[in-house]
């Protein structure tokens, strides 16, 4: 038997990462309608890997000259996603929704005031939307945009932790260009995998019969005699026949408690050889 080493920073593909391509795709195939009605010339999109490892090797691995949005889902606020593209893309399409069309990418630089007033509306309106709509379950993650900058200066994934690093490619007139997707290796992304459990069907039961089993439930009624504080030597020295005063008055009714709560004024008394008690007033919660 041969041993092979294994890297725990990068596992083998698993279900969670074909579940992911699979959810990716759709989202890739919503791309052209969603984009052309935004931009003046045609796209495509497509998967082109999907790997884990962990989040320090993720961020190793990228290139220069990357912008990144750090993202956030509405029903996971701990969940704090990468997507990262190209600078010169992000110009590229940024001119397009001005109207501009370039065979060529734009040199990289920075982004001027008015296209960073259009960027995060471009990236909610071209990625982030076809990411949430084509999630492939009844309630859809929403992503929006948290922060921009750097990759390494707005991550927050924790270096060591595991993470699905999905590599997309955008062919335009321009050529091809990456788009990178950064999700921790945890919810949502793990209810992708999750076995669907079929409802068991709920017979529907009569109004009448709900009131009969409710009035027959048995409730617990207690009524406290009274109390008092005494000291720990007070207790010790207790005997058989001594008198101990409660700060309960004789001519002050007693409190009935229902699932512990303060219920009923009530009297004590006997009925026949039981000790017994008679409701005066209901107390108000």
């Amino acid at each position: 038997m041969t041993s092979q080493p294994f890297d725990f920073r990068q596992p083998p593909a698993s279900n969670l990462e074909t579940k992911t391509m699979g959810w990716l795709r759709e989202a890739c195939g919503m791309a052209p309608r969603i984009w052309s009605k935004i931009l003046p010339f045609k796209i495509d999109l497509y998967v082109e890997r999907v790997n884990a490892m962990s989040a320090v090797k993720a961020l190793d691995n990228l290139s220069e000259g990357l912008v990144a949005f750090r993202l956030k889902l509405d029903q996971f606020p701990e969940i704090e996603p990468l997507l990262m593209l190209p600078r010169p893309l992000l110009l590229a399409l940024i001119n397009g929704s001005l109207g501009v069309v370039s065979e060529t990418l734009p040199e990289d630089r920075e982004l001027s005031t008015v296209e960073n007033s259009i960027c995060d509306f471009l990236i909610n309106q071209l990625i982030l939307k076809i990411l949430g709509d084509s999630w492939p379950a009844s309630i859809h993650p929403k992503f929006t945009i948290s922060v921009r900058g750097e990759p390494k200066g707005v991550s927050r994934l924790p270096p060591n932790d595991l993470v699905v690093v999905s590599v997309l490619q955008l062919n335009g007139p321009f050529g091809s260009q990456p788009i990178t997707l950064v999700m921790p290796r945890s919810a949502p992304l793990t209810e992708l995998v999750r076995p669907s459990v079929d409802p068991v069907p709920v017979r529907p039961v009569a109004k009448e019969l709900l009131e009969a089993l409710v009035c027959e439930m048995p409730v617990d009624l207690a009524v406290l005699l009274g109390s008092t504080d005494l000291t720990m030597l007070q207790v010790a020295t207790l005997r058989a026949g001594d008198v101990v005063v409660l700060g309960q008055k004789v001519n002050e009714p007693l409190r009935a408690k229902v699932a512990g709560k303060d219920k009923f004024a009530v009297w004590p008394g006997a009925v026949g050889r039981r000790q017994a008690v008679q409701v005066d007033t209901m107390l108000e919660q």
